[in-house]
């Protein structure tokens, strides 16, 4: 049985995460003999012996690889092709409001394009669902859909992005980890239309809760500091949609963030609480513990409660994870046989596997099954009595270290303060403001405002929860960040974590040598790196002290998320408030922006300390580094543009869709100039090249480099006259390498 344990779910890790198995027909019949072989053994009681263990490593293979296969069938990506499909279904939790339109999870019942038979067709119920990503405009929809209705969409398939070559995050992964298996847009010419209006009663009173408090923060004054409302709200129902940017960035800098997704800690410490409430009562039942352990009613007590909270939180699949794991702890409680902590981790990791394989695409899956490893580690072995305090204390230090590794490689930060942060901020949290918080919305369901005199200390609460941790936050060096590393890296920093956090093993002070490959930054190149943008190329100039960007402006971010992952890339801390210069001409410039972020060195690496931006169409003549342009077209409107950019030689020019006749008068100006050696553009359906300009970069032996594959109908010119030509959505970035001449 310890082998079936241990061999199934790490099998089906293996075989989803390295080997993408497909379903084999032979796989069912071979664990089902060797299943039979296994109760013909239990039935003679011979279940040892070589033989026996054979046989149930062949069953725990071929039933985890199975498992894996099955699962991986079932949440493939769909591949969507035509141009219009047919969607009918039921709304899945709570929908999700930005200013372009309302995004739907929904559970299909068929999902077709046309005539042709249902591509998915399931159950209201089924085990493993799979759901659809659906964005409806405003426009098409007054008031969002409420959860639990049947609804019809015609819509169109999603653009798919590519992946952010800077970016930490996989939206792969993060699909198939939340059952995703298309995303669909509806747009002009599309419907949506409410085929049954029931909805879900939970899910309901989980929209009314939120807004409730929606009304109250609308409510708040501007400028009073960040409102403990939106954190009340995620720690009831799980829902984060009130919650800000700054927000994010104090639980993210202050490694807290998880004291806000509901998850293992919210529901065991909401059943520690309740367990040792009911205890309190019970215990003092003299007729009931003759008969029956107070502990363990109140332990059935807790698990019901928790049952219900994990309703209202949306029973998401973190939620799920952690009632899978929360039963097991009653169970053993209550079956009253003591059970080593490795056989319930592993137990417990078994039954999670089981109930959604793809969890092991889920980050927060691995940190949670780690974070609990490393409670076992550090709480179980303790030799001498050691004080609660010094206990606790212990316990997040070892938490820390042994999740620094896994961030550092796959988030590539982590924060120094989160020991300090979570030692108050989860007895704080979880004792006393989530139970609060539950209090208050039990009262409001049945009293309505009449529960404000719960939700004021509440709110309360939590604005000072916030108000620490945010100075936690803003403390100089408070998180590392660091370059990309591979995962070799990652592997030798967690053996000298556990090099280190082990009492009797020899030397541990030289453990710290080994997480150096992990924690040093990597050196990484200087020079011009082109890359491909939506609506414009995007070029990142790297510098000692400085990084240039050029690419379109993206209102009304300064920092859009393709630059931010990018200084998180390469290592890069952003300050909470760093100088600003040129926002507004960033904003109003019509096409090329220059932003130039000034860095600062230190110990941990680098931060940024000013930004400033600049419209390059507008003519400068002062240059920002060993960066040099020159405007050499701009019409009267400022609407078209070419800029030719100079950097340690090499010359490359910057093209805007421009009229013909703007190419005539580009071609008359670059005639004058020295040779060009680069084009950058980004070209669409409409646009044309001047014949005799094309002639001219030719006989220059320019490069073209294009973000897309062009028009066919100037694509045949192009190749007529040999021009050298790259397209970036095929070759990717590109490193343009300083002129020779």
């Amino acid at each position: 049985m310890t082998t079936l344990l241990i061999l199934l779910p790490w099998t089906v890790v293996l075989a989803l995460l390295v080997l993408s198995p497909q379903p084999h027909p032979a796989l069912p019949w071979i664990a089902a003999l060797s299943a039979g072989g296994l109760a013909l053994g239990v039935a003679r009681r011979n279940t040892s012996g070589p033989f026996a263990r054979l046989v149930w490593i062949v069953l725990a293979l071929s039933a985890g690889w199975w498992l894996a296969a099955t699962a991986n069938e079932r949440f493939a990506g769909l591949q969507l092709t035509s141009p219009h499909y047919e969607v009918s279904g039921w709304i899945e939790g709570l929908p999700e409001q930005d200013r372009f339109g309302v995004k739907l999870r929904v559970r299909p019942a068929c999902l077709s394009a046309g005539t042709e038979d249902c591509l998915i067709a399931q159950g209201r119920h089924a085990l493993w669902p799979v759901l659809l990503d659906i964005t409806v405009p405003h426009r098409m929809l007054p008031q969002p859909p409420l959860p639990g209705q049947h609804w019809q969409f015609l819509a169109r398939p999603a653009i798919q992005q590519e992946q952010d070559p800077f970016s930490t995050f996989d939206l792969q992964r993060w699909l198939k980890a939340s059952h995703v298996v298309a995303r669909l847009r509806v747009a002009n010419g599309d419907s949506a239309q409410l085929l049954d209006d029931a909805t879900a009663p939970v899910q309901m009173a989980r929209l009314a809760l939120r807004e409730a408090l929606k009304v109250r923060l609308d409510g708040q004054p501007s400028g009073a500091g960040l409102s403990g409302l939106p954190v009340v709200l995620a720690l009831v129902t799980g829902d984060r949609a009130l919650m800000s940017q700054e927000h994010w960035r104090i639980f993210n800098n202050t490694g807290t963030t998880h004291l806000i997704a509901i998850s293992g800690a919210h529901i065991m410490l909401v059943t520690g609480v309740v367990v040792w409430l009911f205890n309190l009562v019970l215990k003092r039942w003299t007729w009931l513990t003759m008969r029956v352990p107070s502990v363990q009613i109140a332990l059935v007590l807790g698990w019901l409660v928790a049952l219900v909270y994990g309703a209202i939180a949306g029973l998401g699949f973190p939620v799920q994870r952690a009632l899978i794991m929360l039963t097991l702890v009653v169970l053993f409680r209550v079956w009253g046989r003591a059970q080593p902590l490795w056989i319930a981790w592993n137990v417990a990791f078994f039954l999670v596997i089981l109930w959604d394989p793809m969890a092991v695409f889920s980050l927060g899956f691995w940190l949670s099954f780690i974070a609990v490893y490393w409670i076992i580690w550090m709480a179980g072995g303790a030799v001498l009595p050691v004080s609660k305090a010094r206990m606790w204390t212990r316990v997040q230090l070892g938490i820390f270290f042994g999740l620094a590794p896994v961030l550092l490689w796959q988030l590539q930060n982590l924060s120094l303060v989160s020991s300090a942060t979570n030692l108050f901020a989860i007895p704080l949290v979880g004792l006393v403001l989530t139970p609060l918080s539950l209090l208050w919305a039990l009262v409001y369901g049945l009293a309505g405002n009449a529960a404000d005199m719960l939700l004021f200390p509440a709110q309360w609460l939590a604005e000072f929860t916030i108000l620490l941790l945010q100075w936690c936050a803003d403390a100089p060096f408070s998180v590392l960040n660091t370059t990309p590393h591979p995962v070799w890296a990652m592997l030798l920093a967690l053996l000298g974590v556990v090099w280190l956090c082990t009492a009797g093993l020899p030397a541990r002070w030289l453990a710290p040598v080994l997480c150096l490959p992990l924690l040093l930054p990597a050196e990484l190149p200087s020079g011009v790196q082109v890359l491909r943008g939506t609506a414009a190329p995007r070029i990142v100039i790297n510098q000692p002290d400085r990084i240039l960007l050029i690419g379109k402006g993206e209102w009304p971010a300064l920092l859009p998320r393709w630059q931010q992952n990018l200084l998180r890339y390469q290592g890069i801390g952003m300050p909470a408030e760093i100088p600003v210069a040129g926002a507004g001409e960033h904003w109003s410039a019509p096409y090329w922006t220059l932003s130039t972020l000034s860095l600062r060195r230190h110990w941990l690496g680098r931060d940024l300390v000013s930004q400033g931006f600049l419209d390059l169409c507008r003519k400068r003549d002062e240059p920002v580094g060993e960066l040099a342009w020159q405007v050499v077209y701009r019409n009267p409107k400022g609407t078209q543009c070419a800029v030719l950019l100079q950097w340690q030689g090499s010359r490359l020019l910057l093209l805007s869709s421009l009229t013909l006749k703007a190419q005539q008068s580009l071609l008359d100006t670059l005639k004058m100039l020295p040779a060009v050696h680069k084009v950058l553009f980004h070209p669409r359906k409409q646009d044309r090249f001047l014949p005799a300009l094309v002639r001219f970069w030719q006989q220059d032996g320019v490069e073209l480099l294009l973000t897309e594959l062009p028009a066919p109908a100037w694509r045949d010119p192009l190749d007529a006259l040999a021009l050298q030509v790259s397209v970036l959505s095929e070759s990717g970035p590109r490193w343009l390498e300083p002129a020779t001449e």
